[in-house]
């Protein structure tokens, strides 16, 4: 649970920063960045520190079965707005 809120901090952090990573420099010490680092970006910087992207996922056979149902109950079709609304039930059941 706390990689989840730390991987929902991080993608919140890409997606807010204003600052682009082409500002990082590499020294003796690894990449400094040449502003202040804030909460985020140590927090980034903590969780990307061994991160392979050419690694695969690994193969769960725990896997949870979900069964998706949809019943179509209204449309409603605007040809001068160029509009589909659909009103329907969803109907999820998990095995």
């Amino acid at each position: 649970m706390a990689n989840i809120l730390r991987l929902v901090v991080v993608v919140c952090g890409f997606c807010s920063s204003d600052v682009a990573f082409a500002g990082f420099t590499t020294r003796k010490l690894g990449p400094q960045p040449i502003w202040n680092s804030t909460v985020t970006d140590k927090l980034r910087q903590d969780l990307l520190l061994n991160y392979d992207k050419f690694a695969r996922p690994a193969q769960h056979y725990n896997t949870t079965k979900v069964v998706f149902g949809l019943t179509i109950r209204h449309i409603e079709l605007n040809e001068f707005k160029s509009t589909l609304v659909v009103h329907s039930w969803i109907r999820l059941v998990l095995y």
